[in-house]
């Protein structure tokens, strides 16, 4: 049985594990190439030009969409773009390089909703292929909240 010292200390020891991990990760240089274009170029035509089966444009997704998004967000995304989308969660500091910035609104403007499709269902080294972890509605349901990081 752990003495309340030692559980003192475990939590103190974890506190700053954590911290030293959320410092790395605002150290760590920009994303890479934040417009470079991550669908294979035979692919880009189809996805730039894929549209969404639940919504017509992101910016007028009903308000149920984007909180479903939203908790779909702190499930599988939350850990490596961070709470507000900057490319800053707790495993950022982990990966080569810094996960997207959603907040980057040059980058939203950029990339359609079919090219994010394209990402969160493929994959997009460091980045892993979302689906089938997440459904590809669940895919397509992200997308209108991950919009939201954009105040542009």
């Amino acid at each position: 049985m752990l003495s309340e010292n030692k559980v003192c200390r475990i939590g103190i020891l974890s506190l700053a594990l954590l911290l030293s991990f959320t410092t790395l990760a605002s150290a760590l240089p920009p994303e890479h190439e934040p417009l470079k274009p991550r669908v294979p170029i035979q692919e880009r035509a189809y996805y730039r030009n894929l549209q969404a089966p639940l919504y017509q444009d992101t910016k007028a997704s009903p308000s149920d969409v984007v909180e479903a998004g939203s908790k779909i967000y702190q499930r599988i995304c939350v850990n490596c773009h961070g709470v507000t989308g900057k490319g800053d969660g707790l495993s950022a500091g982990f990966l080569p390089m810094l996960p997207r910035n959603f907040t980057n609104c040059l980058f939203q403007r950029k990339r359609t909703d079919g090219e994010l499709f394209y990402v969160i269902k493929f994959g997009s080294w460091p980045m892993p292929p979302m689906v089938p972890s997440i459904t590809e509605v669940e895919a397509w349901t992200v997308i209108p909240y991950l919009r939201t990081f954009c105040q542009h």
